[in-house]
């Protein structure tokens, strides 16, 4: 996005918003039916006619699927409800909270008029210690209307840190006629530091449209929160990472499962994989590159296995190479345990995930997932580790009892079980055991239900040293 451009839209959006709120409270205003007492312009007022339209003018979207709600509630000693809370699009963690007041409600004024001449941010940060230190609200240095303000802003920023161990990026306390940012709120209202004046911006109605460049550049979603692509070319990365951004490196893979063939016949696998590279940012975003190539299919005969290996591993090397130049820097990929796994913060009754995350699902895409495949460049080895094993093969794990129920599966089959490669396939595994057993921990379940653990680079992952080493089902 152009910052130039964002900025001058916004500054435009200001300048309409303060016309048209004038218009609709300001003297001569329509009443907004015949015997409406007369009276402060109330909160509601000033959310609907400015407030709204002045998130959305930030970049901020309202409503059901997006990233700025409205009356959103944290569980503290008592149900806390928020005015408005806006999300990072990756994590869903809260990143800017607006404590709105209705219109009329007059700025911060001293309670002792020893302290009439302090700076609207001296008078405020004096306040905040006078909160932190659990000083009464008689003797705070601002009105009480004021002290009960940064009350509010304090529980919030404090809530969220002890719900989440998150430091919220921004505060804004506004009435509209008055903004107060609160530009680090956590060591503002919790460090032990005293509140420093400078964290502390304030900005007057007659000044928001000369200032209007720093109000978007404190609160703008692009500026707190921008939202990445979920996929970039390389030509991209140099937009949304610099050198010293760059945390680690990972190979990575993007797979599409194509179901082919007529539906009076019965329905084939394909299997496209993408090389990918995941760079992992310092600030915990994942920035996942793919080339502007062909998908490579997946061979359904093993003896063209290796020919598409190669092919897959010189993309990847040409793939890594284009993200170090656009990054000047050369990482070696970096391993599996690395990995701090894809997010899974926005899904709805979701447990957190015991381990990292390392196959992500396309929210709107069904059969495409991103493999995290660390340094890797494939999720397929070209043989399996331990061999011979004689349960590739129907018959072998027949001798044992082990068969599956549907018997020898010699055709790739799309459901009941998935299957991609088939029986007596050095990558396919045919004991019942082993499956039941990759049911919950199998990362390639969805592509194919009985591919070898063998001979897949997740082995490691799924199955500790002291497990693998308990695989009746394995080399033998």
């Amino acid at each position: 996005m152009n910052d130039l451009k964002s900025r001058n839209d916004f500054k435009g959006a200001i300048q309409l918003l303060l016309a048209r709120m004038k218009r609709s409270v300001g003297p001569g205003s329509l009443v907004a039916y015949a015997g409406e007492p007369k009276g402060d312009v109330q909160e509601h007022t000033t959310r609907r006619f400015f407030l709204d339209q002045m998130v959305q003018a930030l970049g901020w979207q309202l409503g059901p699927g997006g990233d700025m709600s409205e009356e959103a509630r944290i569980k503290a000693e008592t149900t806390i409800f928020m005015d408005y809370v806006g999300v990072s699009d990756m994590s869903r963690l809260p990143v800017l909270v607006i404590e709105a007041k209705a219109w009329d409600k007059p700025f911060v004024s001293a309670a002792d008029p020893g302290r009439v001449r302090d700076l609207p941010g001296d008078l405020i940060a004096a306040a905040i210690e006078h909160i932190k230190k659990g000083g009464a609200r008689e003797r705070s240095p601002v009105t009480g209307a004021w002290h009960d303000y940064l009350v509010q802003v304090h529980k919030y920023v404090k809530s969220l840190k002890d719900q989440h161990g998150h430091d919220v990026v921004r505060v804004l306390l506004t009435s509209g006629q008055w903004m107060v940012i609160f530009a680090a709120p956590t060591r503002t209202f919790l460090g032990e530091e005293d509140a420093d004046a400078g964290d502390i911006i304030y900005f007057r109605e007659s000044g928001y449209i000369a200032a209007s460049t720093d109000i978007f550049d404190l609160l703008a979603r692009q500026a707190i929160a921008p939202i990445v692509p979920s996929t970039l070319r390389p030509s991209q990365l140099g937009s949304y990472a610099r050198q010293s951004d760059v945390s680690r490196l990972f190979h990575g893979l993007h797979v599409r499962y194509e179901i082919t063939g007529s539906s009076r016949r019965e329905q084939r696998p394909r299997i496209l994989v993408y090389p990918a590279v995941i760079v992992q940012r310092r600030d915990g975003v994942l920035l996942q590159v793919l080339a502007d190539a062909e998908g490579v299919p997946l061979p359904s005969n093993h003896e063209d296995v290796e020919r598409h290996l190669l092919e897959v591993e010189r993309g990847a090397a040409a793939l890594l190479g284009l993200c170090h130049l656009q990054l000047n820097v050369t990482l070696a990929p970096s391993a599996f345990e690395e990995f701090p796994g894809f997010p899974s913060g926005n899904r709805r009754a979701q447990d957190a995930p015991v381990s990292p995350i390392l196959v992500e699902d396309e929210a709107e895409t069904p059969n495409e997932w991103m493999l995290l495949t660390g340094e890797f460049s494939h999720y397929l080895r070209q043989t399996p580790r331990l061999s011979p094993c004689s349960y590739h093969s129907f018959k072998g794990c027949q001798s044992v009892g082990q068969q599956h129920p549907i018997g020898a599966i010699n055709t790739r089959k799309i459901d009941s079980p998935r299957v991609f490669f088939t029986d007596d396939q050095l990558h396919h595994c045919a004991h019942l055991g082993m499956s039941d057993q990759k049911l919950k921990r199998c990362w390639i379940w969805v592509i194919d239900q009985m591919t070898c653990c063998q001979a897949c680079n997740y082995l490691d992952v799924c199955w500790t040293p002291a497990e693998q080493a308990k695989l009746l089902a394995c080399g033998r």
